[in-house]
């Protein structure tokens, strides 16, 4: 069998048009890839070569084949666009003791964390919402703001029950831009994953954005810790 395609890609934050880069060390092998979130085929899928540019939110999955050889298991990537980046941002709501990250500036730093949800780059969130005021200089016009969640069942960490984000001009005047129902996962839903919550609305003038997310009040029956609240773990927000 053959092993993944490898991405050399070490930034998942793009600021504009960049080159996907996917190779695989055993001659021969074709890399097959999609960017729209399904599984890559070996007959319809497009074949990797060098020059494909990606530039927005999206999910890249590549998997390699060859003649004579079970095709690779598949890697998978997401990769967040990033246009307007915040001046500033503030927290709203408290993050847990444990898990505050650098505050508010963890939203807006464009360091995007692994799947270690302790590695003090991730705000977490149990007891509260989470609720934070993104800040511009200078009106934007926007039309998506993307939360980069985290997923991992084990440890409590669910997604929201509900995201909602409200825009402003001048704080007085406020417009509710979206809210949305993150699908909760099931009792056959395992491991660990990034999750990109995208709110989408008409386009909008903006100086500020304000942001909350209501964590699981109370896990399913399935769960270990049924009846017991759940962790929302967030550590970007981007908005396009």
């Amino acid at each position: 069998k053959l092993t993944p395609p490898i991405l050399e890609n070490e930034e998942s934050v793009l600021a504009g048009p960049t080159p996907l880069r996917l190779k695989h060390y055993i001659n021969g092998t074709t890399i097959r890839y999609t960017l729209d979130g399904t599984d890559p085929d070996s007959l319809n899928s497009p074949v990797y070569r060098p020059g494909v540019q990606i530039n927005s939110d999206l999910t890249v999955k590549a998997r390699a084949y060859k003649p004579g050889w079970i095709s690779s298991d598949i890697l998978q990537q997401h990769f967040f666009k990033t246009t307007y980046r915040a001046d500033s941002a503030v927290l709203l709501t408290r993050a847990d003791p444990k898990y505050q990250a650098s505050g508010a500036r963890t939203l807006i730093d464009l360091d995007k964390s692994d799947l270690n949800f302790a590695n003090g780059k991730w705000l977490g969130f149990r007891d509260n919402d989470f609720g934070a005021l993104l800040i511009y200089n200078q009106p934007v016009q926007a039309k998506s703001i993307t939360l980069s969640l985290m997923r991992d069942i084990n440890s409590f960490i669910f997604p929201p029950v509900e995201v909602e984000a409200w825009g402003s001009l001048d704080q007085v005047h406020w417009k509710r831009l979206a809210d949305l129902h993150p699908p909760q996962p099931n009792k056959d839903l395992t491991g660990k994953e990034n999750l990109a919550v995208a709110l989408q609305f008409a386009p909008m003038s903006l100086r500020y954005i304000r942001l909350r997310a209501v964590p699981v009040k109370s896990l399913p029956a399935w769960h270990p810790g049924k009846g017991q609240k759940g962790w929302v773990f967030i550590d970007e927000v981007f908005v396009n």
